[in-house]
């Protein structure tokens, strides 16, 4: 799984944000890694979807969030329960 953000899309939703990184840090505390990306531009994602959502709807279609190369998440960060079924969280992360 892999998050790409800015700086302005971590701000646009503080609450989001906040509830996405409490998850972010449970999950890499029970070694369940993702990748997180800040970018700044288009410039900066990676050939594939996420590059092809930001080209059409430009940067404040972040954050988004890809699984195996697919987006689950566009504008907003995965909610927990996403989090848990796609990355097979234990119980309590």
């Amino acid at each position: 799984m892999v998050v790409y953000e800015s700086e302005e899309s971590m701000r646009r939703n503080p609450a989001d944000t906040g509830r996405f990184e409490k998850s972010w840090n449970a999950l890499k505390n029970a070694g369940i890694e993702v990748g997180r990306f800040m970018c700044a531009s288009p410039e900066d994602l990676p050939e594939g979807e996420a590059a092809e959502i930001v080209a059409a709807k430009g940067m404040d279609s972040l954050p988004i969030c890809l699984y195996q190369g697919v987006s689950i998440a566009v504008g907003e960060y995965p909610v927990d329960q996403d989090l848990a079924d796609f990355l097979d969280a234990p119980d309590g992360t």
